[in-house]
């Protein structure tokens, strides 16, 4: 199921739900076979976030109801003022978001993620203000946390400002969403995608030979990527060299990501990244979104 097609879903599902509203009569004209696959179509299984000064803000199915089991499509939609991302991970049965809050506490999130902590789920990477971007989860039933790390001015963490927040995957077996475009990357660089625009699901393999990530950027004119770094390194001072369109975070080589991107036309880049010996290197390709 494309992305389009999650919509046409949710539309129809709209349909329906008030329909049977009306008292007076709800149900549907027509036979079951003059009724079309869209109508008759489930719900699709999403999970709407939107980030703020700090707190995510969850809210279930796009109509109504717990996500669950199976593709999920998070979307992330930054309205505050600063960068936020989000750091996914499932809890043990019978752990919360209090147990995660004492690690990080203690540990401040150095070293290996605790045993009851399963961080394997994909993560989103940085969403820029007004920006919105989203991931396919494969999930399994239980309870998740998200936490988002990025420093304030101040260099403290938006967790400890609170900004963290568990969710529930409910049994079920959600279809799986299939991606509008299909590239990869290797140690040479990333594939550029051919998008128009509006929002799509991209799916991205990892075909190098270790770890690696992916992200999405809209550089201010003028700008290199290089300047990014540099931003970040002033504490985030001035404006922001680039907008930040999503991504994930280090996934294993031969592992894929599904990514949605909503994007109107202007030229991109999609960025690589690899940790070197002296850091994370980052590969950038452009490409254009038309319209």
């Amino acid at each position: 199921m494309t992305y389009r097609a999650l919509i046409a879903a949710a539309l129809a599902g709209a349909l329906l739900i008030s329909g049977c509203g009306n008292e007076s009569d709800d149900s549907p004209t027509g036979t079951p076979e003059e009724m079309t696959s869209e109508e008759a179509a489930p719900p699709p299984n999403v999970l709407n976030v939107t980030l703020t000064e700090f707190a995510f803000q969850l809210e279930g199915q796009i109509l109504g109801g717990q996500a669950t089991a199976g593709d999920l499509l998070i979307n992330f939609t930054n309205k505050g003022v600063q960068l936020h991302h989000a750091i996914i991970g499932k809890l043990e049965e019978g752990k919360t978001l209090k147990d995660v809050r004492n690690y990080l506490a203690k540990t401040r999130g150095e070293g290996k993620p605790p045993p009851w902590f399963d961080d394997k789920p994909l993560d989103m990477t940085l969403v820029s203000p007004g920006r919105t971007a989203g991931l396919i989860l494969d999930a399994e039933e239980g309870t998740y946390v998200m936490l988002c790390f990025m420093p304030d001015a101040e260099g403290v963490p938006h967790f400890d400002h609170g900004m963290s927040q568990t969710f529930e995957i409910g049994p079920g077996e959600a279809p799986a969403v299939e991606p509008d475009v299909s590239i990869g990357f290797t140690e040479e660089g990333p594939d550029a995608p051919e998008l128009s625009a509006g929002t799509s699901v991209v799916e991205v393999t990892n075909n190098a030979d270790k770890p690696g990530e992916v992200f999405f950027v809209k550089l201010a004119e003028g700008a290199k990527l290089s300047d990014v770094g540099k931003w970040f390194e002033k504490g985030q001072k001035g404006k922001a060299p680039a907008e930040f369109l999503g991504g994930t975070h280090s996934y294993k080589p031969g592992e894929t990501a599904k990514l949605t991107l909503t994007l109107e036309p202007g030229t991109y880049q999609i960025v690589a990244t690899f940790e070197g010996k002296k850091g994370p290197e980052d590969i950038p390709v452009e490409f254009t979104v038309e319209g």
